[in-house]
């Protein structure tokens, strides 16, 4: 687009006294803004209905009346942290399909917000106990089979190397020498040989 169509285009848009030869911009710059922006609604003077704790399960719902009674504050606040809880429990699990070519998988990020010193970082942590308690479970129970995959990997490991070893030393003879051979994990052993001219 050249100068003189932008000119003419901020004529038609309403901007006065542009041509082609003054700078379109500080047109714009020198131009009032018109868009009227409202006031901010403060959050104080927002009423939000009570968070329906009822409608969790039972046992959840009983853990944040608990959590919200001995940190001595809203339930709001726990039972905000249990649904991140309950979505990570059923993360990669299930998904949501609300269409037949829209899935969608089960994440929710929530966010506790509230003043300094309201122990927003008490409740975090007694919501999120139960998580850390299960993955040390897993992890002693898990434990031993980790070792033994790490042992198995380190065996097939030396099976390799072994391999690579005797087929080095294999190739490396002179073509009039062949060999009839076997490997084991701690090194190469020879079973007999025979020697030959090659055809």
């Amino acid at each position: 687009m050249t100068v003189k169509e932008q000119a003419e285009m901020l004529r038609n848009a309403g901007f006065s006294g542009v041509n082609a030869e003054t700078d379109i911009f500080d047109e714009l710059n020198s131009a009032q803004d018109i868009t009227v922006w409202e006031s901010p609604l403060p959050f104080k003077s927002t009423n939000l209905p009570a968070f329906p704790v009822a409608e969790l399960p039972v046992i959840v719902g009983d853990f944040v009346r608990a959590v919200a009674e001995t940190t001595q504050t809203s339930p709001d606040m726990a039972a905000t942290a249990s649904l991140a809880i309950l979505a990570l429990c059923l993360q990669g699990k299930f998904k949501i399909k609300s269409k037949k070519d829209w899935q969608e998988p089960l994440n929710l990020y929530t966010l506790i917000v509230a003043p300094p010193a309201e122990r927003k970082s008490a409740v975090t942590v007694l919501m999120s106990e139960p998580v850390k308690q299960f993955e040390a479970a897993e992890n002693e129970r898990l434990a031993p089979l980790i070792e033994q995959s790490r042992m198995e990997k380190q065996i097939l490991q030396n099976r390799k190397k072994c391999r690579c070893t005797w087929l080095t030393r294999l190739f490396s003879k002179p073509t009039s020498t062949i060999y009839s051979g076997s490997t084991t994990n701690c090194g190469t052993r020879r079973t007999g040989f025979w020697r030959g001219w090659r055809k």
